[in-house]
């Protein structure tokens, strides 16, 4: 199918474009004149399902294909609405010219099929596939929920004036599919303890809700760090070598490591159960109570594997950043001051996690401590705990600690700090070259303000990246002093 009635807007003079057809490497604003380089992508109708071909700029890819959202500005009567309605068909207030949401980020295409205007946002890079969509579980819930938000049920609700649209029932389809993990481990440790014990009483139902709540949370803020982490990347290979570029995209292969977690999983299983029945072996139902919850847990395990995988590409970008640079391999051009922003906002993603695994921590701890006094698991796990070694017990929140909040700090914010602290060195002896070159006092004059911008900006990554040194001395030095004392 050849391009039809689409809409994109001049980057000089912000005035709509309309394209009939596919044109050359080069499209022309009939507006202002300006020439910019185009491409040729072809994306699918979320409803009908037919190729659609469009034009979109080079340095520009596709991010999401949905249907036209924006409330129509027009105050039809009710028999302007008829009169759509029979022109157009049913979904007359998806095929309206007049909804439109069009900017610099956005592409509007009419379908040939169906007939439905398309509504393309697109961001910045050159990798055709979201980030999401290389996980094989997080590619399933964008296709349930673009398949959710194309039901009839849906459909006939995207009025002209409803707050309801596509891209809002897609969000609630993104929740959807998330949930079907943990709703899944709460059915079946209701179930096998109903059919194992005969009940299970609402405190132990309660405490199992409270602590799905937990990896749920942290499995949705791993879709909004894929979404930033598709920015950032997109951002940062249009401003890097074919190398660097390549190893970037390397490291976003982060589901790679899924079988050997699931296997992991099973030998803990079995490390468990020999551990259970050790501690409880003249109390065999007690032991078998424990393995019944810890094969229901398996679906829960899942959903912080996967959130391990995210948090652990995360750090392979940072370290790919940080050993180009340690090299001396300066492979990102452009703008600096571009590259600041993307690095920027690379460090409050690293903030937030950082800021999510502390509350993951602490939530889990104070869900524990109040199950082991009023729910029947909790109490079993703890009679486990307080019977080993007294070392294990006094020592395993500190090396909770170490793990679970520490370890990711220090690794992502002195990569961090140490990619940042390289990419300032390599812009400003790059200024001194260009002073040593300059040939009048003006020139000097706008190199010297440009070093002073350079050394003012990414301020945020060092000063993170020191703060957790100090943090982490400071707890070592506080973890010795408690191992030496008597």
């Amino acid at each position: 199918m050849r391009l039809i009635k689409q809409r994109i807007l001049c980057p000089m003079c912000r005035s709509p474009i309309r394209v009939a057809k596919v044109p050359g490497p080069e499209l022309k604003c009939p507006q202002c004149g300006y020439t910019f380089d185009v491409k040729s992508v072809k994306v699918q109708c979320p409803y009908c399902n037919k190729t659609v071909e469009i034009i979109v700029p080079t340095d520009m890819r596709v991010d999401e294909v949905f249907l036209m959202g924006s409330i129509c500005p027009k105050n039809c009567t009710e028999a302007e609405k008829k009169c759509r309605e029979k022109k157009w068909g049913k979904y007359y207030f998806l095929k309206c010219p007049e909804r439109s949401l069009l900017s610099m980020y956005t592409v509007e295409v009419k379908c040939n099929k169906c007939g439905l205007i398309l509504h393309i946002d697109l961001a910045e890079g050159e990798h055709n596939v979201k980030i999401a969509k290389l996980h094989p579980y997080f590619k399933y819930c964008i296709k349930f929920s673009e398949w959710l938000a194309c039901r009839s049920l849906f459909m006939f609700k995207y009025t002209c004036h409803s707050l309801l649209n596509y891209y809002s029932v897609k969000r609630i389809g993104e929740v959807i599919s998330i949930l079907v993990l943990p709703l899944l481990h709460i059915l079946l440790k209701c179930l096998t303890f109903y059919l194992y014990i005969g009940t299970i009483n609402l405190m132990t139902f309660t405490f199992t809700l409270v602590i799905t709540i937990l990896p749920t949370f942290c499995f949705y803020y791993c879709f909004y760090m894929l979404s930033e982490l598709d920015y950032i990347v997109g951002g940062i290979e249009l401003k890097c070598s074919l190398a660097l570029k390549n190893k970037i995209n390397n490291s976003l292969s982060f589901f790679l490591g899924r079988k050997i977690l699931l296997i992991s999983y099973f030998v803990i299983i079995i490390i468990m159960f020999s551990d259970d029945y050790y501690y409880f072996e003249f109390e065999k139902e007690k032991a078998v109570l424990l393995l019944f919850d810890d094969i229901t847990g398996l679906p829960l395990l899942l959903v912080m594997a996967m959130s391990f995988q995210v948090f652990f590409t995360l750090g392979v970008l940072l370290y790919i950043l940080w050993a180009n640079y340690r090299r001396g391999f300066g492979d990102i051009k452009g703008n600096f001051i571009d590259i600041a922003r993307l690095v920027d906002r690379l460090s409050l993603v690293c903030i937030y996690t950082v800021i999510v695994l502390i509350g993951l921590y602490f939530a889990s701890s104070l869900i524990f401590s109040f199950s082991h006094s009023y729910e029947e698991i909790g109490k079993l796990y703890f009679e486990l705990f307080s019977r080993k070694e007294p070392l294990l017990g006094i020592f395993w929140d500190f090396f909770r600690i170490i793990v679970f909040i520490f370890l990711p700090a220090s690794l992502y914010f002195s990569l961090l700090g140490g990619f940042t602290r390289s990419l300032k060195h390599h812009e400003l002896r790059r200024i001194g070259k260009e002073l040593l070159r300059a040939k009048s006092d003006e020139e000097r004059k706008l190199l010297m303000s440009y070093m002073v911008e350079v050394r003012s900006s990414l301020r945020l990554p060092s000063i993170i990246d020191y703060l957790s040194r100090i943090a982490i001395s400071v707890y070592l030095s506080f973890l010795l002093a408690k191992l030496v004392a008597p």
